[in-house]
């Protein structure tokens, strides 16, 4: 018989990382709505408090509209039915503060600036490796 003494690797965990601030929520069967996040149409995971109150608003009248018209419905009745359904995976890109560029990613800025520069990522890792023997080096570099 096995025994496991550490972590098992099918448990329901469930972890969520805001790539705008870095802030995680993990917990057992934790859901985005419980860690306060929202996930847009392209996978941007975003903090609650990195979208406008108004946005939210705005989105979620949205969501009840199409919810009403799908099942018939005045907006009245489709609000109290619509209360408790989570709607948080399905943020439109319209909305998110990532894919709408005002508040862009790393990775993002990066790509921009290996185009206009027209350098491309190999190049610049080999540049890199032979100026830099660590991290530490490269980040005293760039102060």
């Amino acid at each position: 018989m096995k025994i496991r003494n550490s972590f098992v690797s099918n448990s329901s965990s469930s972890s969520f990382v805001c790539d705008i601030c870095g802030h995680d929520e993990s917990g057992y069967d934790m859901s985005i709505e419980e860690a306060n996040m929202y996930s847009c149409e392209n996978g941007h995971i975003i903090c609650e408090d990195h979208i406008d109150s108004e946005v939210l608003e705005n989105f979620r009248k949205e969501k009840i509209e199409e919810y009403a018209k799908d099942n018939d419905l005045t907006f009245a009745e489709a609000e109290d039915e619509y209360e408790g359904y989570d709607d948080r995976y399905d943020f439109p890109s319209k909305y998110c503060p990532c894919c709408t560029l005002k508040v862009p990613l790393d990775s993002d800025v990066l790509m921009f600036a290996l185009k206009k520069l027209g350098i491309n990522e190999e190049n610049i890792v080999k540049e890199l490796q032979s100026m830099f023997k660590n991290v530490d080096e490269l980040k005293e570099y760039c102060k």
